[in-house]
């Protein structure tokens, strides 16, 4: 699988936070289908998507955050940059 640019740059925060959303939005209709359409009237009880939505949320929190700052670089984020600045000079 392709990433979607370098852990450490400017959009990192970013991409965190769309994971989030991205998994709370999966796990909300992981939720919704399999629980609340099929098991919920069987059981009484709705509402589970939102559970679904919360752990999906924290999943991809997770999986994003550990990708995007839990993995040592070579080097500070700009080091590509300053390098080709100091050669220009």
């Amino acid at each position: 699988m392709k990433s979607m640019g370098q852990p450490g740059d400017r959009w990192s925060l970013a991409r965190v936070y769309g994971a989030l959303v991205m998994g709370a939005v999966g796990g909300g209709v992981l939720g919704y289908v399999l629980i609340d359409l099929l098991f919920g009237p069987l059981i009484g009880q709705g509402g589970w998507w939102t559970v679904f939505a919360s752990g999906g949320a924290i999943v991809g929190l997770t999986l994003q955050g550990v990708r995007e700052f839990a993995k040592p670089l070579v080097g500070p984020a700009y080091a590509p940059r300053r390098a080709a600045d100091d050669a220009e000079s």
